[in-house]
């Protein structure tokens, strides 16, 4: 979901950054994106060991600030050291619309392998 509170005008505006993986993210964002893997972390491993399977593929899709908290949370998972888990039992792919710009130029290049953004032409989010 995109901005829909005041707590999520605050994590949008203050535009503070974070050391992330060797480069730097929102760090609003951040806690978002890492707030959605420790909360569901453990279901999907649940679902995962119920299901017999080695991992299971995730898609998140998001708009404005969910896409970027999406986006956070798809590195997270695709991150063999994510939280003494099991070595990658979730692969996430991303689909973000309208993504805000959330992560420095050389981490936000590492993740197009599994991150993709839709801008609208005239949307002044992105930018």
């Amino acid at each position: 979901r995109g901005t829909k509170t005041i707590t999520d005008i605050f994590t949008d505006v203050m535009m503070e950054t974070k050391a992330y993986r060797g480069g730097k993210a929102h760090a609003g964002i951040l806690q978002s994106g890492k707030y959605l893997v420790k909360k569901h972390t453990p279901l999907l491993e649940e679902l995962c060991t119920m299901s017999r399977k080695r991992y299971i593929n995730l898609t998140l899709i998001g708009h404005s600030l969910g896409a970027g908290a999406a986006s956070i949370a798809g590195i997270e998972w695709n991150n063999d050291d994510y939280d003494n888990h099991r070595s990658r039992f979730v692969q996430a792919k991303v689909v973000g619309f309208g993504c805000p710009a959330l992560l420095s130029k050389e981490l936000s290049e590492s993740t197009t392998d599994y991150i993709t953004t839709v801008i609208d032409d005239s949307d002044v989010v992105p930018r």
